[in-house]
């Protein structure tokens, strides 16, 4: 009786369980809750800064958007996202001077709020730094405003409709790490099969 050898050598077993770890951390790294499934890059630049939009129903947006500069303002990012995503985005937001502008209606793909509905039915706006453990929603005198906020690359901002609770994604990958991840995983199944 002849004694056959393994079915998959142990260097191409390791090569696979490489390879289905990296696509893990591509996952995890993409998909910062269950909520939101993909984060949508808009806007060009070399720093970028996310936006997360909750709109009453629940329904939950976080977006990468990039800009040129060092800082920006957090008004600015969602006059990116206005003019990056065309008609798919809608942002109201009129000026009263010498406050800034106000957001009133933001709206995306099918989902809208719009106004003061009473209660907390009004666009909370909510600020995390990059590296800060928690979201801080400002709501004092002192607190900077949309218009006012310096983003520096990395920062979050996240506007919820109807609920003072934070957003419920508190981070979004790096662009970085998800193309670094994400061309590694080909590379690595493209290598092993060049062994063969």
């Amino acid at each position: 009786m002849q004694v056959r050898g393994p079915i998959v050598s142990f260097s191409s077993f390791r090569g696979l369980l490489v390879a289905v770890a990296l696509m893990a951390g591509v996952l995890f790294l993409a998909t910062p809750n269950a909520r939101a499934a993909t984060v949508t890059p808009v806007g060009t630049g070399d720093s970028w800064a996310g936006v997360v939009v909750q709109f009453q129903n629940g329904h939950t947006y976080a977006f990468q958007v990039f800009y040129t500069g060092p800082t920006t303002t957090g008004i600015n990012l969602l006059d990116i996202l206005d003019s990056g995503l065309g008609a798919d985005f809608t942002l109201t937001a009129p000026d009263f001077p010498p406050f800034g502008r106000f957001v009133d209606g933001i709206g995306y793909l099918t989902d809208s709020n719009s106004g003061y509905g009473g209660g907390d039915n009004w666009w909370h706006y909510w600020t995390k730094d990059a590296g800060a453990p928690a979201w801080y929603l400002g709501l004092g005198a002192e607190d900077p405003g949309a218009t006012t906020r310096v983003i520096h690359n990395g920062d979050l901002d996240g506007w919820v409709y109807g609920s003072e609770t934070a957003p419920s994604i508190s981070s979004i990958p790096e662009p970085t790490a998800i193309l670094i991840l994400g061309t590694a995983v080909p590379m690595l199944l493209a290598r092993r099969r060049t062994r063969r």
